[in-house]
């Protein structure tokens, strides 16, 4: 891995030196520019703003919540054979009601039930302590009366219309019409008296029966006609274990703690084993993100949070699942990285083009040229995380980076946030190196402008590299399991990456996603001081253009002048 890195290394100083010309020395400028470029597309700043954005409690209640969705209504040891009829209804009500139902759709079993998240506790309400005796029948009775309502609307002609995509579920109501098929109901608000149908159209005159079945069900269920089971849900996440403790809340009364009900606790379940568990907690993270980052899609938010399970799975971290961290703590952390590869890699570039001068090291400009690199990297890293959180948290952001990357092909409107920070990012870097040359007298006003211009090219040209690598590798690769990388999705299918690009993984022999990193860094820091040459080369030939220009008139000129008459 060393003999790789320095080998790249060596490369790119090799091709710093043929720029070595005091006319050249200005390319510097790429030093600042690659490390910007190098943070922005592997430290996937959108990742780290959507871990930003979360509320924990939030996340923990929704994370439990769907895992006991899957625990009543699944198969994989749960309770099963049960039928949702509602998710949570307001924010005191209840989290899970499910029913039996026979062949015909009668009700046959009821089902309420209470999820709760480590050592949450059961809330205090106007009509009692949740899920007592006072407080689960006057929300039974309010989803009686809710479904009445819908029949209402029903009656006098209903919209059959698809539910959002982002609709938040509590403006949902599940109806199951046989022990097989359940259809929907929805609104856009609590207030929203305006009911739609989302179900097949031959489903509805059977949902209109049981929207009075059901309701009048309820209704005895409230006025205690028919007895049901109250369950309190408690789970928690130790290490990679989700653990599941069953409280029977039959026979719960105000005063009462969770502890001192009858319980009954389930073996462990390894949350890295179990592929519904993850999609529980990717569902809630993903919920969480379209609360808080408008405008983005529900698919894109689901990539983050595919993305943030992979970085912060329990094997590395697991209370990092659930953790708010800081986005200007990350920023801050990658501006110190960047910094400190600019200062790094600026020192010895800048000796290799005095070591092609006839004068002897001047030491001090070596050390202000590092500072400076280091300077310019750390402050367009900065600035370019950022820019794509700018670019995230707002709509029209959003609306725009979806839009592009559907145009040009990436694999999400993250990608391409993190590509135009980098873009960003790079160019303030090119500039603060620039006039910073300028300021330490080292070139004049005109071509700081120019080595700054060259920079931002370079730095476009680098992004631009770097994505279509990257895409190349994801359309047409093989992970290190045989899988096409086209089939995975968000840090996946970029790990898989940058394992093909450093020969593969380090169980077959490669160098995996270090190397990898490495052979990215090397061909985009390449590529950006190619451009930027380029750019500042095509300067050069513009100035002796000129020159030439400037000559031949003054030549022609004095011909004219002294020529014999």
């Amino acid at each position: 891995m060393k003999s790789l890195f320095l080998k790249c290394f060596a490369g790119l100083i090799a091709t710093l030196a043929a720029f070595a010309d005091d006319d050249h020395r200005n390319s510097e400028v790429i030093v600042p520019a690659s490390a910007t470029v190098l943070s922005a597309a592997l430290e996937r700043a959108d990742v780290a703003i959507a871990h930003s954005v979360i509320t924990p409690n939030e996340l923990k209640g929704g994370f439990a919540e769907n895992l006991s969705n899957h625990f009543i209504l699944g198969d994989d040891g749960g309770a099963g054979k049960w039928h949702a009829v509602s998710p949570r209804l307001g924010r005191q009500g209840l989290d899970h009601v499910a029913v039996r139902v026979d062949r015909e759709g009668r009700p046959r079993g009821l089902l309420v039930g209470e999820t709760k998240y480590g050592t949450s506790q059961l809330g205090k309400t106007k009509s009692g302590i949740q899920m007592g005796p006072n407080h689960t029948p006057v929300r039974l009775a309010g989803l009686a009366s809710r479904l009445k309502d819908i029949h209402a609307k029903v009656q006098a002609g209903i919209t059959t219309q698809a539910i959002p995509p982002n609709l938040d579920q509590r403006y949902e109501v599940v109806i199951p019409v046989d022990d097989r098929a359940s259809v929907k109901f929805w609104r856009h608000r609590v207030l929203d008296k305006e009911w739609k149908y989302d179900g097949p159209h031959e489903l509805l005159s059977k949902a209109k029966t049981q929207l009075i079945l059901l309701s009048d069900y309820f209704n005895r269920a409230a006025e205690g006609k028919i007895t049901f089971r109250k369950r309190i849900f408690v789970w928690k996440l130790k290490g990679d274990d989700l653990l599941l403790t069953v409280r029977n809340a039959d026979v719960l009364q105000e005063g009462m703690s969770i502890a001192s009900l009858p319980a009954q606790n389930l073996p462990p379940i390894h949350l890295s084993d179990a592929r519904w568990a993850q999609d529980a907690f990717k569902k809630a993270y993903s919920a969480e993100i379209l609360r808080k980052l408008p405008g983005i899609s529900e698919k894109e938010a689901l990539s983050l949070a595919d993305d943030v399970y992979t970085v912060y799975s329990p094997a590395k971290s697991a209370d990092g699942l659930f953790a708010r961290r800081s986005f200007a703590g990350f920023a801050g952390g990658q501006s110190l990285k960047a910094g400190a590869y600019g200062a790094a890699f600026a020192a010895p570039i800048e000796l290799a083009f005095q070591a092609f001068g006839s004068e002897p090291v001047d030491w001090n400009r070596v050390a202000s040229v590092s500072a400076l690199s280091g300077g310019a990297a750390a402050a367009g890293a900065y600035s370019g995380n950022f820019a794509t959180y700018g670019l995230m948290k707002s709509q029209f952001g959003n609306s725009m980076t979806t839009r592009t990357a559907e145009l040009v092909g990436l694999r999400s409107a993250g990608q391409v946030a993190n590509l135009s920070g980098a873009v960003v990012g790079g160019g303030v870097a090119s500039a603060i190196f620039a006039y910073g040359g300028y300021f330490l007298g080292y070139y004049d006003l005109s071509t700081a402008n120019r080595s700054a211009f060259a920079g931002t090219v370079g730095t476009a040209s680098g992004v631009l590299a770097s994505a279509a690598t990257l895409s190349m590798v994801a359309a047409y690769g093989t992970a290190g399991t045989g899988v096409a990388i086209s089939t995975l999705g968000g840090a996946a299918a970029t790990n898989a990456s940058l394992a093909m690009l450093g020969g593969g993984t380090v169980a077959s022999g490669g160098f995996g996603m270090a190397g990898g990193t490495v052979v990215l860094g090397s061909g985009v820091g390449i590529i950006v001081v190619g451009v930027t040459g380029a750019v500042m080369y095509g300067f050069h030939l513009y100035d002796e253009a000129q020159n030439n220009k400037r000559i031949a008139l003054t030549l022609s000129d004095l011909s004219a002048r002294y020529s014999p008459h």
